[in-house]
């Protein structure tokens, strides 16, 4: 079934009825605007301008690279310790195109908790702004994970990378991996098989020692989170669903977001 097969024609507004299009894969909502608005600024951030069609192609090669570099596979739970800017939403966008699992968490988080929110999840990879690293990096090997990709500041110029369609290998053994670096490799990821019913978003919100308090949201769960009002959600997940409802609408989505 073609992508755009899954959500209606563009109204006249310029801003889609997405009342038809919530059983379908997250990922799906982007590349339908990007297919249809591909030269359309996505996001304003600096005096940059990141255009749909770069959004989407950057989410490709970060997904690809995930794949074939961390052994990211459907299913799979992966921490993105990022603040709000362009990085955050390809990280997003990347995640979800392997039919993973985003766990999203506050970068200024301390080790313990990020260790904390690791175990109760069961991440192996993360997504990580620099001034994440060092907590992060603490997990790799023995705290858990196997892997995570660090996004030094600031980042796009355009975002970068063009994705070549590789199948995907194991994973290298525990590592930091760059995120420009992943974007440049330009490695394609394998077709998604993911739908609406399946998993997309882990809220971490533990109430207390020895109580995990995780939630887990599918692509439709999420979708019809974000048509509402989401003044205060754990792991930034209000910003999460600004970018999904201006992908929907075709927005310009101004970064950073007012905190």
């Amino acid at each position: 079934m073609s992508v755009l097969s899954c959500f209606p024609a563009a109204s006249s507004a310029g801003a889609d009825d997405a009342s038809g299009a919530r059983d379908c894969h997250l990922f799906g909502y982007l590349e339908a605007r990007a297919q249809r608005d591909h030269d359309s600024c996505a996001i304003a951030y600096q005096g940059q301008r990141i255009t749909y069609g770069d959004l989407h192609r950057a989410a490709l090669c970060l997904a690809g690279y995930l794949q074939q570099h961390l052994a990211v596979r459907r299913g799979d739970p992966v921490l993105l310790a990022m603040r709000d800017g362009p990085q955050l939403a390809v990280a997003w966008y990347a995640v979800l195109r392997c039919d993973a699992v985003v766990v999203a968490m506050n970068p200024a988080m301390t080790p313990v908790a990020m260790a904390r929110c690791a175990s109760d999840t069961g991440a192996r990879v993360a997504i990580a702004a620099q001034e994440a690293r060092a907590a992060v990096t603490t997990l790799l090997g023995e705290g858990g994970l196997r892997g995570c990709i660090v996004a030094a500041c600031p980042a796009p110029s355009g975002l970068s990378g063009s994705a070549q369609g590789k199948a995907p290998g194991k994973a290298r053994p525990a590592v930091v991996h760059d995120f420009a670096d992943a974007l440049a490799a330009g490695i394609g990821p394998v077709p998604m098989v993911a739908s609406g019913p399946d998993p997309a978003v882990l809220l971490h919100a533990p109430d207390g020692p020895g109580q995990p308090g995780a939630t887990t949201l599918s692509h439709r769960g999420f979708a019809r989170m974000a048509d509402r009002a989401m003044p205060a959600s754990p792991g930034g997940m209000a910003s999460l669903a600004s970018l999904h409802q201006a992908v929907v609408r075709g927005d310009t989505l101004l970064l950073p977001f007012a905190r």
